[in-house]
C-alpha cells in the first residue's frame, strides 16, 4: 500500500521560515500593561460539540459558552496534522510537522526550537500547565507550575506527575483538575508582580472518553446527534479508509453511548472552566485576559463508518476556537470569512503578550486574521503514514481544505484524489474528482499541492 514520502511538504509562501534564526534576546515588558492568558484545549473535541457551533440544545456549557458569546467565534479552524502528538507540537513550536519534527505520536519536536512556552516565561510571565502535554513528550518541566497527566489517556486512578512528582489520583482525573487549577491560582497570588499564562489541556472527551460518575447518565434521555451518513462511502474512495484502525465497528446503540458519552465528559471541562473563572470574576481580572478554547484535533464518530482521526475529513480536521478578550473584540462576534489553523496560535499569543515575533512562527495573529479582509484561503493538511512511527495504517497524505471545497492526495497504488464541494455536500459525502463539471477546480488545486 505505502510507497516511499514524496518530499518534504514545504509552502513557498513560508520557506523563508525554514531557515531558524537565533533567537533574539529580549527586555521584558511592562507587567502593568500586559494582559494575563488563560488557553484552554481540548482533546479529540469536534467542532459540533458546542452549542455556538452546533452542538444539541440540551448540551449546556455555560463556561465554555461564555468565551464564544462575550468574544469571537472562529467558525473555520482546522487541524493541519490532526493527531495529538504533531498538532501539540505546533502549538507549542508555531511551526508545521515537516518542521518541528513530530509528524507522529512518540516523536518528541526538536530541541532547539522555540517554544511560546518558554518565550512568555522569559519575558516575564509566571507560566503553568496542566493536563495532558503531549505524547511521548518530555514532562512540561519548563513551567513554573506544572501537573502533567502523561500519555496513559486513563480517567480513573491514575499515577501524574506535579512538578515533578510522582502523585496518585484517586477518582476521576476531571475532578482533581479543579484542586489543581485552584492551586495554581494561590501560586499566582505569590507571584502578582507577573502577569500570569495558564495552559489548560484536559484529557476529554479522549477514549475511552469515561465521563464522572455525577455525570455519566446525564444526557440518558437525550437524543444524540447520530450521524446522516452513518454507511460507507459508495465509490472513489482510498482503500485505506475501508482498513485496519479507520474503521467503525459499534452498532448504532453503541455509537449513541459512545456519543453521549463524550458530551458527559465535555461537561466536566466546563465544570473546571467554572474554577478559572470563578478566580477571574473574584479578583477582577476577567476582562484582562485573554482566554482561547480550541481543541488539538477533531474525532470521526462512524461518519462513512470510519472512526478515529488522522484522516482529511471535515469531522478530524475542523475544531472549534473560540476567544474573549475585550480590547480585541469588544463585541460579541462570528468570523467566517478567515480560514485559521492551529499553528496560528503562538504567533496570537506573541502579540497580546506584545513580543515581536524574532522565532520564525508560521501563523498570523488572530487580531489579524480577523480583520475584514481575507488573508487566508485554505488551510494545510499534512500526514506522514509512510514512517515507521505512524500510528495510522496509511500512506503519505496531502491536502487543502478551502471555504467550501477540499482536495485531497494519497500517496498510494490506490486510489490517489478527492476532491469535496461542501457547498452542494455538506457532509463530505461524494467525491467529485472524475466530475468533468470540477475539472477546472481540480486543476488549479493540483496546482497549489504542486507548488508546496
Amino acid at each position: 500500500m505505502k510507497h516511499t514520502i514524496l518530499g518534504i511538504f514545504s509552502i513557498l509562501a513560508i520557506a523563508l521560515h525554514l531557515s531558524y534564526a537565533p533567537l533574539v534576546a529580549q527586555t521584558p515588558l511592562d507587567s502593568t500593561v500586559r494582559p494575563n492568558i488563560v488557553f484552554v484545549m481540548t482533546d479529540d473535541a469536534r467542532f459540533d460539540e458546542f452549542r455556538p457551533t452546533g452542538a444539541p440544545d440540551w448540551f449546556v456549557a455555560p463556561n465554555i459558552e461564555r468565551i464564544a458569546n462575550e468574544g469571537a467565534n472562529f467558525t473555520r479552524t482546522y487541524a493541519s496534522t490532526p493527531i495529538c502528538g504533531p498538532s501539540r507540537a505546533s502549538i507549542y513550536t508555531g511551526l508545521y510537522t515537516h518542521q518541528h519534527g513530530t509528524t507522529n505520536n512518540g516523536e518528541q519536536f526538536y530541541d532547539t526550537l522555540a517554544t511560546i512556552q518558554n518565550i512568555l516565561k522569559d519575558q516575564g510571565y509566571y507560566t503553568g500547565f496542566i493536563g495532558k502535554y503531549g505524547n511521548g513528550f518530555p514532562a512540561p518541566n519548563e513551567f513554573d507550575y506544572w501537573v502533567d497527566i502523561g500519555d496513559d489517556e486513563l480517567y480513573k486512578n491514575v499515577w501524574i506527575k506535579v512538578n515533578g512528582v510522582s502523585v496518585f489520583v484517586s477518582g476521576h482525573i476531571t475532578d482533581a483538575f479543579n484542586g489543581y487549577i485552584d492551586d495554581f491560582f494561590d501560586s499566582v497570588q505569590v507571584h502578582s508582580d507577573k502577569p500570569f499564562v495558564l495552559f489548560f489541556f484536559p484529557l476529554a472527551p479522549h477514549t475511552p472518553n469515561t465521563p464522572r460518575s455525577s455525570d455519566a447518565a446525564l444526557y440518558n434521555a437525550e437524543v444524540a446527534p447520530f450521524p446522516e451518513n452513518f454507511f460507507e462511502y459508495p465509490s472513489l474512495y482510498p482503500d485505506f479508509y475501508r482498513e485496519g484502525g479507520s474503521v467503525w465497528v459499534k452498532d448504532t446503540a453503541a455509537t449513541n453511548k459512545f456519543i453521549k458519552d463524550r458530551f458527559a465528559c465535555l461537561i466536566g471541562v466546563d465544570d473546571n472552566m467554572s474554577h478559572i473563572f470563578n478566580y477571574l470574576d473574584s479578583n477582577g481580572q476577567t476582562d484582562s485576559t485573554f482566554m482561547i478554547f480550541t481543541s488539538d484535533n477533531g474525532y470521526i464518530n462512524g461518519e462513512h463508518r470510519m472512526r478515529a482521526k488522522a484522516l482529511p475529513l471535515d469531522e478530524s480536521i475542523h475544531v472549534p476556537l473560540f476567544v474573549r478578550y475585550p480590547s480585541w473584540f469588544p463585541d460579541p462576534v462570528v468570523i467566517d470569512n478567515e480560514i485559521l489553523e492551529l499553528v496560528d496560535i503562538p504567533k496570537t499569543l506573541l502579540d497580546v503578550a506584545g513580543v515581536p515575533d524574532t522565532f520564525n512562527f508560521v501563523g498570523h495573529s488572530i487580531k489579524d486574521l480577523a480583520e475584514p479582509d481575507t488573508m487566508r484561503h485554505f488551510a494545510f493538511y499534512i500526514y506522514e503514514g509512510s514512517l515507521p512511527t505512524a500510528v495510522y495504517d496509511v500512506p503519505d497524505l496531502r491536502g487543502v481544505r478551502g471555504f467550501n471545497e477540499a482536495f485531497y492526495y494519497s500517496n498510494c497504488d490506490c486510489f490517489t484524489e478527492e476532491y469535496y464541494d461542501f457547498a452542494a455536500d455538506p457532509q463530505q459525502n461524494q467525491n467529485q474528482i472524475l466530475n468533468a463539471d470540477y475539472y477546472q477546480n481540480v486543476l488549479s488545486h493540483r496546482q497549489i499541492l504542486d507548488s508546496i
